[in-house]
């Protein structure tokens, strides 16, 4: 009887592993887009826009902030 219960509740772990897997990798595919930027790309971005940044726009402080918003 143990056993059963036992068995009953790996089973219903394992489906619960499952589902959030399969939730995991869906999550995962919304935002891959993003994820396949090299990090050396996005460092140069940012460089470039610190570097001109101007007082009328953007300052150096305020520049990676509001690239950050960039969807």
């Amino acid at each position: 009887m143990l056993t059963y219960s036992l068995q009953a509740a790996l089973a219903q772990l394992t489906r619960t592993r499952d589902e959030i897997a399969e939730n995991v990798r869906q999550h995962r595919a919304i935002v891959h887009p993003v994820r396949s930027i090299p990090p050396e790309l996005i460092c140069e971005i940012f460089r470039l826009v610190l570097f001109s940044a101007n007082e009328d726009s953007m300052t150096r402080a305020t520049a990676p902030w509001r690239l950050g918003l960039i969807c």
